[in-house]
């Protein structure tokens, strides 16, 4: 069971952390060799700099890459993939819904209820997020996000668990629709589609970049930050490794959590997923 109670970590969490861990150090190795840059986000970021560590009740890695250093390591992992490591994106696995990379550890299964049917590779993972630029037209960057949001819903809404989980009744009712419409959507066209709109400005010289897939459109605007924000890097510890996160990292981590030094109410301190979904952890060795 994946818990955090009275300060300590089950024997489950504190076996998927120690896994998930060996598999950013490989990714880290992996990207060294190859002069890819990449930087710890989100809540891997704020463990880092708060814990030293991942979060003690966390129970996920994010890693962050801008998007031409994103297709660099796609395309370096395709020619020569470290052993006992999957790739999983659209492209790997096309039954696959979210637009971003997992790297996933062989012979280990972290089971998600809410995807268990689609058949697709569910071991132990950490996220890579690609990172794009934004533009500096509020009319444009609109028209964008709207067309990102049906898309999010077009691609996402691939079991009835996951339409339940709608924020709001408006978007469960699309999402149903959706869901029921998916034998009949072609799935490769919708995600060159989506794929199109979130790199679109990416030729332009607009400074700011974002990450539409880490929070969901709707809360895209906490990954916005200027370019400098994320370059140069900082290397900081994180359990027995150091690991790249954000140069400017109080900038970052403030846009995000706020005082992000201040501990959460203990209710709080659960995994993600800890209810939301079910997982069963095995052959983690």
């Amino acid at each position: 069971m994946l818990a955090f109670q009275d300060g300590k970590q089950s024997a489950d969490l504190q076996q998927l952390q120690t896994v998930q861990k060996s598999i950013l150090i490989l990714i880290g190795d992996f990207c060294s060799s190859r002069n890819i840059p990449y930087f710890l986000v989100a809540g891997s970021a704020l463990g880092a700099v708060r814990h030293g560590d991942m979060i003690p009740w966390d129970d996920d890695i994010d890693i962050g890459m801008l998007r031409s250093d994103y297709e660099h390591f796609k395309y370096e992992w395709s020619i020569n993939p470290p052993s006992n490591l999957f790739l999983q994106d659209r492209d790997t696995e096309p039954k696959f819904p979210p637009p971003f990379i997992k790297i996933r550890k062989e012979n280990t299964l972290l089971e998600e209820s809410a995807i268990k049917e689609l058949g697709i590779h569910q071991g132990i993972f950490v996220d890579i997020f690609p990172f794009d630029k934004i533009g500096k037209s509020s009319f444009l960057n609109s028209i964008q996000l709207f067309f990102l949001h049906i898309l999010d819903l077009a691609t996402l809404s691939v079991s009835k668990e996951i339409c339940e989980a709608s924020s709001t009744k408006f978007s469960k009712i699309l999402r149903y629709i959706f869901f029921y419409l998916k034998p009949i959507l072609n799935r490769s066209m919708l995600n060159k589609i989506q794929n199109y709109v979130m790199t679109i400005f990416n030729t332009s010289k607009s400074d700011l970049y974002c990450c539409f897939s880490m929070y969901g459109t709707s809360n895209f605007q906490k990954t916005v930050q200027s370019v400098d924000v994320f370059f140069p890097v900082k290397c900081v510890a994180f359990g027995d490794s150091l690991q790249p996160v954000p140069g400017k990292i109080d900038s970052y981590l403030t846009k995000i959590f706020g005082d992000y030094m201040q501990l959460p109410p203990e209710h709080l301190r659960q995994p993600h997923h800890s209810e939301s979904v079910h997982f069963d952890i095995f052959n983690c060795k």
